[in-house]
């Protein structure tokens, strides 16, 4: 399994389970061989596994007749939880406030002209009252050469392996770019965008230093939110 190679399962399972009894994630820790799980099977009435694909692994091969309960392990993240759509708490801030709604339906309309058929991204920049700029996802080299000579998104199921392979830039990344080429400063700047950011532009976003997010819709990937409310950014979802 790949992903036993590229985290703290890779170490020796002497030190895994000096770390697991650093953290006391169980009263007895012992290294788990192929040769003990039939002991294991025939003296446990219920066994727990994590819920990851190592737990999925385990389950398949040699534990398919038993009572088995899947729990959250000590490592978060798994094939699963890494393209889930999470809700996004704003905490109760919602604004119905008619400047905000204008600015939302303005990012909108941003959204509208990007030909990008994976998602549709506006973003408008607001500092002191004023629009600083407006930007959308938009490709790299011309707006219809994915068109042209294809995409490689188009390879894959959305939210699936693709993380590296995109050659638009998102409209949240453009409007800082453009800001740092212009020599504007954006510290204090509220970014209105059709939908909420992506885990990178959330990361762009908290290291410009941009106060507040004001969103319509979407879901929060790979702790975007929690990398924005970490950052002190306010979240503020747009209704009306």
């Amino acid at each position: 399994m790949p992903s036993l190679e590229r985290d703290t399962r890779r170490l020796d399972p002497e030190l895994v389970i000096k770390e697991a009894r650093a953290l006391s994630l169980a009263t007895e820790i012992s290294i788990l061989e192929e040769s003990d799980i039939s002991k294991v099977i025939s003296n446990e009435d219920k066994i727990v596994v994590a819920a990851d694909d190592v737990g999925n692994m385990l389950i398949e091969e040699y534990l398919t007749s038993q009572n088995v309960t899947k729990d959250t392990a000590f490592l978060r993240w798994h094939s699963m939880n890494s393209v889930t759509q999470m809700p996004v708490h704003n905490d109760g801030s919602i604004s119905t406030k008619e400047f905000d709604k204008k600015m939302i339906n303005l990012a909108q309309k941003e959204a509208d002209k990007s030909s990008d058929w994976w998602r549709h991204v506006g973003s408008v920049l607001v500092k002191d009252g004023e629009i600083i700029s407006t930007a959308y996802n938009s490709h790299g080299i011309t707006e219809n050469t994915h068109y042209i000579e294809g995409e490689p998104r188009s390879n894959f199921r959305a939210g699936k392996d693709i993380a590296d392979l995109v050659i638009f830039s998102h409209g949240e990344a453009t409007i800082i770019a453009n800001a740092a080429r212009d020599g504007v400063s954006i510290k204090g700047a509220e970014l209105y965008v059709n939908v909420f950011p992506c885990p990178s532009c959330a990361m762009l976003i908290a290291n410009a230093g941009i106060s507040k997010v004001y969103y319509r819709e979407g879901y929060s990937l790979l702790d975007a939110e929690r990398i924005l409310k970490n950052a002190g950014v306010e979240l503020i979802c747009v209704q009306g």
